[in-house]
């Protein structure tokens, strides 16, 4: 009896480890999984954004090119890791007239720059410190990032973390 009692115990025991490592395999899974949400030609608010190299960046002044906007913070550990992918990208992007912007919301002015300097970032950054960009674009937090096409309809929005191939292949469904 008590061997058959042993056995029942490990047999217990071996289960609950596989089904943790499983947990473990899934969640992984999950958070390199992005959320990716088509949006069938909803219009896009119509922005207006100073960048921090004062260049305005509106929606009006930008028709007929697909434009790629970015919602991050400096203290979001997700939106540093992206901002590096962004920024590789944008230097894909930058000569076929795509428009990249980064909205910083939360952060400094100061932060912000800072930020950028530290890492390398080159395509254009805006601070919202009020959050208006956030409340028009209807974000529910960080990082978010929309995809409009020429036609100035957002395409595609990704909620949370993305890695380098759903960017891609988003700018890629904006492009023509």
């Amino acid at each position: 009896m008590l061997n058959k009692k042993n056995v029942s115990i490990t047999s217990i025991i071996y289960a609950i480890i596989a089904i943790t490592i499983l947990s473990i395999f899934w969640i992984a899974i999950i958070k390199n999984t992005p959320s990716v949400i088509t949006i069938q030609d909803k219009p896009a608010p119509n922005f207006v954004f100073n960048t921090i190299e004062k260049q305005e960046i509106s929606l009006e002044n930008s028709k007929t090119k697909p434009i790629f906007i970015y919602f991050w913070a400096s203290w979001c550990a997700n939106c540093i890791e992206e901002m590096l992918i962004i920024e590789k990208q944008w230097r894909l992007y930058k000569n076929l007239d795509y428009i990249f912007l980064g909205v910083n919301i939360f952060d400094t002015k100061k932060d912000s720059i800072n930020f950028i300097n530290k890492n390398g970032i080159t395509f254009p950054i805006s601070n919202d410190n009020n959050n208006n960009s956030a409340i028009e674009f209807g974000l529910i937090g960080i990082p978010e990032a929309f995809f409009i096409s020429k036609d100035s309809k957002i395409k595609n929005k990704i909620i949370g973390p993305f890695n380098e191939n759903a960017l891609k292949i988003a700018l890629e469904q904006i492009r023509f």
